[in-house]
C-alpha cells in the first residue's frame, strides 16, 4: 500500500495510511498572561535526607535550605520503591508500579555491565523479554493532562519510567527542554532531575578531591568502620554539593525571568542514598526522602512537617495546583492542608536488575510493616552494578573474613524473616525486629492488615512471576502495538481541509505536529483546520502507554 498520498484543497474524506501538511497561520493578538501558576519540579538521584535544612551539619546545601527558608520541609516524606524506575513510574502516573507492571528494575533495557554476564548464572533474568507496563487504557503520565489544559510541559530529561512515554506526553523532552522556549502567555510546569547524586557517581568521582571530611561522617551501624567505607560516605556530601549547585543555577534563571513570585517549587530524591542497604532496600534508609514545597502566595518560612508525604501524591498535588480534576484511578492524594492526611504510606521491592526477589512495606506514623513474599532469598543478592562500589566490595570481604560483628551479620543472613516490623522512632536504622514480640502483636495486626488490604486494592501483579506477569499484560507472548490512526480529510472552503484522527485501540493518545511549526507534538481531541496555501507536512503517531507506537502517518498537504 502506498504510505505517502497527497491530497488537495478539494479532497473528500479520507482514512487510512496517508501523509499530509500544515496550515499557514493567521495572525491572532498576542494571549494575555494565564493566571494559573507555573509549577517547578527539581528531582534528583539516590539520595537521603543529608540536607543542611534537614539537621545534617556536614550538608553544604546552601540554595536548597534557601528553598526551604520559603516553603515547608517535610520530615516524612517517602518513595514508593527503593530504586529508580519504578518509583519514577508512580511518580508520573500516580499509580503503584506493582499495579500495572513497573515494579521490577529494569524492563525495557539491560545494561552492558550485566549483558556482559555469564547468562546461565542469571538464567532467569535473561530468558524474560524486555517489556513495557502497561496500565488501564486510561491513564496517562499526568503531564499530559496537563497539556491537555494548557500548560507547557517540559522535562531534562531523564524519563526511566519502565515504558516508553507517549510523544503527547511533553512539549519538549530532552537535554533542552525549558520554560523559556514556552509560547508568550503560557503557564509551564517543568521538571529539571539532576544526576550529580546517582549512586554511580559514588565511584565515578572517585579520582577527585575530596570536600568533605571522611573523618566527619557518621558511619551507619550496620557498616564496618573503614577508611573506604567512610570515604563513599563522604563522596555523597560532595555529589550532593554538586548537585545543590544545579539546583542553585536553575533557581537563578527563575529569578532572571522574573517569574519566582508565580512559581511553585517542588524539590524531592526518587529514593535513599546510593549506598548498600540504602537503594534497594525497603527499609528507612532506602525509602525516606528530602521533600520540600515553597509557594509564592504564603511565607511558611521554613515550616517543618510531619505529614505523612509518598511520591505517589506528587501528580495529584500538581494537579490540583493547577486547577485541574484529578483521575480516578489514581492513587495519590494532594497535598494540601484541605485534604486529610496519609495513614499509611506504602513500598515495593521486586527484581533489582538480574537479583528476583518480592517485598512489600507499610509505615505510619511511628511503624514499619515489611512482608518478605520470597523468604528464602538473601536480603543481599549479587548485584554487578552495585558491585562496583568500594563500600560494596569492603562487606563482602568483612563477609568473607567472618569480621562482621552482630549488627552487620543481620543484613547478610541466608534468609529473611516472613514479617518484620521495626519502630521508625526509636529505631530509624530499623535493625530490631518487632514482629515476633508479644508486646507489639496488635501493631503487627493492624500493619499487616493495612497492607493485605492496600495490596488488594491495588491489584499487586507480583502475585504471579514476571514471566506471567508478561503474558497477562501482553495478552500472550508479543507486545501488542498501537493501532494505525484513521485520518479524515474534508474540504471546507478554499485553501483549507479539515482534519479529524481516531485511533481504535482503546486508550491510545493521538500526536501530530506540522513539520514547519519545529519539533513539539500536538495532542489530538478535536478536527483541526489545515490551510493549504504553502506545502507541508503533517506527521500522525498514536500511542497507548505499554504498547509500541503505531506506524508513523505522513500526509501531505499541497495547494
Amino acid at each position: 500500500m502506498n504510505n505517502h498520498l497527497n491530497f488537495n484543497t478539494t479532497g473528500l474524506i479520507v482514512i487510512g495510511l496517508i501523509s499530509c501538511t500544515k496550515e499557514n497561520k493567521i495572525p491572532v493578538p498576542a494571549p494575555s498572561p494565564d493566571p494559573r501558576p507555573n509549577i517547578l519540579i527539581i528531582s534528583c538521584e539516590d539520595l537521603s535526607p543529608r540536607l543542611h535544612c534537614y539537621g545534617d551539619s556536614l550538608g553544604r546545601t546552601p540554595h536548597l535550605d534557601r528553598l526551604a527558608a520559603m516553603g515547608t520541609i517535610y520530615n516524612r516524606a517517602y518513595a514508593t520503591t527503593p530504586v529508580s524506575a519504578p518509583s519514577r513510574s508512580s511518580i508520573i502516573t500516580g499509580m503503584y508500579a506493582c499495579s500495572y507492571g513497573a515494579q521490577n528494575m529494569r524492563t525495557n533495557n539491560k545494561s552492558s555491565v550485566v549483558g556482559a554476564l555469564d547468562s546461565l548464572r542469571y538464567k532467569d533474568y535473561f530468558d524474560l523479554p524486555l517489556y513495557d507496563a502497561i496500565p488501564p487504557a486510561d491513564v496517562r503520565c499526568f503531564s499530559e493532562l496537563m497539556r491537555q489544559q494548557g500548560y507547557y510541559c517540559t522535562n531534562n530529561s531523564k524519563t526511566d519510567y519502565n515504558f516508553a512515554p507517549p510523544v503527547t506526553s511533553w512539549d519538549e523532552n530532552s537535554k533542552h527542554a525549558h520554560w523559556r522556549n514556552r509560547p508568550a502567555g503560557k503557564p509551564f510546569f517543568a521538571v529539571f532531575n539532576i544526576m550529580a547524586t546517582h549512586e554511580s557517581q559514588i565511584w565515578k568521582q572517585s579520582n577527585d578531591t575530596l570536600i568533605t571530611d571522611p573523618n566527619s561522617v557518621t558511619v551507619p551501624p550496620f557498616y564496618p568502620d573503614t577508611k573506604k567505607i567512610r570515604t563513599d560516605i563522604a563522596r555523597i556530601y560532595d555529589n550532593m554539593s554538586r548537585m545543590d549547585s544545579a539546583v542553585g543555577r536553575i533557581l537563578q534563571m527563575l529569578e532572571e525571568d522574573s517569574l519566582t513570585k508565580n512559581t511553585i517549587i517542588m524539590f524531592y530524591s526518587d529514593h535513599g542514598d546510593g549506598l548498600p542497604r540504602y537503594k534497594r532496600s525497603i527499609y528507612e534508609t532506602g525509602l525516606q526522602v528530602a521533600f520540600i514545597i515553597a509557594k509564592p502566595e504564603n511565607s511558611d518560612d521554613g515550616k517543618r512537617s510531619n505529614r505523612l508525604v509518598s511520591l505517589i501524591d506528587v501528580g495529584p498535588t500538581v494537579l490540583t495546583w493547577a486547577g485541574i480534576p484529578v483521575p480516578d484511578y489514581m492513587h495519590g492524594i494532594p497535598i494540601s492542608d484541605t485534604v486529610p492526611a496519609r495513614e499509611y504510606c506504602y513500598a515495593t521491592a521486586d527484581r533489582m536488575d538480574v537479583a528476583i526477589d518480592c517485598s512489600r512495606s507499610v509505615c505510619d506514623s511511628q511503624y514499619r510493616y515489611i512482608r518478605n513474599y520470597m523468604p528464602a532469598v538473601p536480603f543481599v543478592q549479587d548485584i554487578p552494578y552495585r558491585n562496583q562500589m568500594a563500600t560494596m566490595q569492603e562487606l563482602y570481604a568483612f563477609q568473607k573474613a567472618g569480621k562482621f560483628n552482630g549488627l552487620q551479620r543481620q543484613w547478610f543472613a541466608k534468609t529473611k524473616p516472613k514479617e518484620e516490623l521495626y519502630d521508625i522512632i526509636n529505631d530509624p536504622y530499623n535493625l530490631r525486629n518487632l514482629a515476633e514480640l508479644p508486646a507489639y502483636k496488635k501493631v503487627l495486626d493492624r500493619m499487616r492488615n493495612a497492607h493485605e488490604t492496600w495490596r488488594n486494592d491495588v491489584g499487586d501483579l507480583s502475585i504471579v512471576t514476571e514471566k506471567e506477569m508478561i503474558k497477562q499484560l501482553w495478552g500472550g507472548n508479543t507486545q501488542p502495538q498501537t493501532l494505525l490512526p484513521a485520518v479524515t480529510l474534508q474540504n471546507t472552503g478554499t485553501d483549507s481541509i479539515l482534519i479529524g484522527l481516531t485511533c481504535a485501540t482503546a486508550g491510545a493518545s493521538i500526536g501530530y505536529r506540522f513539520r514547519s511549526e519545529g519539533h513539539s507534538w500536538n495532542i489530538y481531541n478535536t478536527p483541526f483546520i489545515a490551510h493549504a496555501k504553502a506545502e507541508d507536512t503533517l506527521e500522525v503517531v498514536a500511542h497507548r502507554i505499554g504498547y509500541k507506537p503505531s506506524q508513523p502517518l505522513t500526509i501531505y498537504v499541497k495547494p
